[in-house]
């Protein structure tokens, strides 16, 4: 019984040593920037990311479950809470100043990533009191880039005489669209293991979307220019149309006098020309005008700090190794010397 009992106690012990650090939840903050329609470089076409504008980033945080697979891959569970925004008055292309929409929306999603650690290195630091007094302090560094799938919910909305409305309901293009869809998480990361137990870290993604419709804008006009100039209060559909069209807005902002009296707009900004339907004299038919890019999806960036606590958990293997031992199936001989 002694013996029995000595051994649990040294293979209680020796599982410690050995347990794997496989666990780990945490959680980030950063900032995130959108890529779409609206806003933009001077590119006619959809933004890359030399067009981002960085008065339109905004915050991100969320909360993770990392699992440890192996020594190269691990399994991320993530809840994303990250803020979007765009504006054409930003923008340095003059046809999307003129066009002059913007939005803003909050944005949830739920991530599932598998991380391939492809560089790790593992060090002890001098002696250091962080830790504990007389102790060493081990710091683990790690590099991986990942991968995986989300489902995101989104609700696009826009500010007009200081008061805020959902765009979705407006279908101001004309189109109903999902508020759900799905996400591609790409991205690389760093991160630090201080003392086996505390990882600080940081990690950069782009997220492309499944949708078109994060910024309310994708296809053509449903109402023209014309439509939103004469929209009055109370009358039908006020809101979709001067939302939907919104470049009567800024046509004071932009005008020029004209020597031979009235007003002129600049011709540098075509205010209210192919902003809707109209008419195409070379076609001889009225024609819808292009107020988006249906093309490409909608995407966004992410920038995270991290702060994680890593869990221990028992090594399966070494248990197994031992297991013998607590069965009394593996007997351990005393060797002594023989006394002539």
């Amino acid at each position: 019984m002694k013996k029995l009992i000595l051994s649990a106690i040294f293979i209680v012990s020796t599982s410690i040593t050995f347990a794997q650090y496989k666990k780990e939840f945490g959680g980030a903050l950063g900032f995130s920037n959108y890529l779409g329609d609206i806003g933009g470089g001077a590119g006619p076409g959809r933004d890359n990311i030399s067009d981002l504008r960085w008065q339109q980033t905004r915050y991100t945080l969320n909360g993770y479950f990392r699992y440890k697979l192996n020594k190269n891959f691990s399994t991320r569970s993530s809840l994303i809470y990250a803020r979007l925004s765009g504006a054409d008055n930003i923008s340095t292309n003059p046809e999307r100043v003129a066009r002059n929409l913007s939005f803003k929306t909050n944005t949830t999603e739920i991530a599932q990533t598998i991380e391939w650690n492809f560089y790790q290195q593992t060090k002890m630091s001098p002696r250091s009191s962080i830790v504990s007094k007389g102790s060493k302090k081990r710091m683990d560094f790690r590099a991986f880039a990942f991968a995986g799938v989300g489902v995101l919910y989104y609700n696009p909305k826009a500010e007009l005489n200081g008061k805020t409305y959902n765009l979705r309901p407006l279908q101001t293009e004309g189109v109903s669209y999902s508020p759900i869809t799905y996400t591609v998480p790409v991205g690389i990361g760093f991160a630090y293991t201080l003392n086996k137990t505390i990882r600080i870290g940081v990690d950069f993604s782009y997220r492309l979307t499944g949708s078109d419709y994060i910024d309310d804008v994708s296809g053509t006009y449903k109402y023209t220019y014309e439509d939103a100039m004469n929209a009055k209060p109370g009358d039908a559909n006020y809101e979709a149309k001067v939302l939907g069209n919104r470049t009567p807005e800024i046509q004071s902002l932009y005008a020029v006098n004209n020597p031979n009296g009235g007003t002129q707009y600049n011709p540098n900004l075509p205010i209210g020309k192919n902003y809707g339907d109209y008419f195409d004299n070379n076609q001889n038919k009225q024609v819808q005008s292009i107020r988006g890019t249906s093309n490409d999806k909608d995407g966004y960036l992410l920038f995270n700090i991290t702060a994680g606590y890593v869990i221990k958990g028992k090594n399966k293997a070494y248990q197994q190794k031992y297991r013998n031992i607590v069965n009394r199936r593996k007997v351990v001989k005393k060797k002594t010397r023989a006394k002539f």
